[in-house]
């Protein structure tokens, strides 16, 4: 019996220790760690990124916490409702020198930013002449890789033609920019 015992200790206790472990992991994902998969490859290879290039930088900075706020630089902005960080954090917006219609948002200090609900972002493509966007051109907000400019996933959006601004959702922070 005694050896009986110290055999269901031996297996018990690594099942001990691996619910606890598990006991730190989420059952299931939060609505934020759900990424959208990316686009169909088609779309992604077909989206054009909007050329309307600038050589002057314009970027804000603000603090934004569980109350949620906004900071925007020239016409672009991050808006983060309630609830959607959950601590005070530091967010830039930067609307870069660049041949396209793109921008940079960032928790300052970090790498990759999750957001605990969806924010909004505006892109003001403005400085844009008229003949950048085709006619019949269907504009998109889209991620991209701030590094070679080229889209990872195309996230949709509202458009506002005449205030000259695309609007999105999206749970993480990264590099942004209008494409057709």
């Amino acid at each position: 019996m005694r050896h009986h015992r110290s055999v269901i200790r031996l297996l018990a206790a690594p099942a001990v220790l691996v619910a606890a472990a598990c006991g730190e992991l989420p059952v299931q994902p939060s609505e934020t760690e759900k990424r959208p998969a990316f686009t169909d490859m088609e779309e992604l290879a077909t989206a054009q990124l909007l050329v309307c290039p600038t050589q002057e930088e314009a970027s804000a900075q603000a603090v934004i916490g569980p109350a949620g706020g906004s900071v925007g630089a020239r016409g672009t902005s991050l808006v983060v409702p309630a609830g959607a960080v959950a601590e005070p954090t530091l967010f830039e917006v930067v609307v870069p020198v660049s041949r396209y219609m793109k921008v940079e948002i960032h928790a300052v200090g970090q790498d990759d930013y999750v957001f605990r609900a969806p924010v909004a972002i505006s892109i003001n493509y403005a400085r844009c002449p008229v003949e950048a966007v085709p006619d019949e051109a269907a504009l998109e907000g889209v991620y991209i890789s701030n590094l070679t400019n080229q889209v990872l996933e195309v996230l949709g959006g509202t458009v506002d033609r005449t205030g000259h601004k695309i609007t999105f959702s999206t749970g993480h922070l990264s590099g942004y920019a209008v494409a057709y």
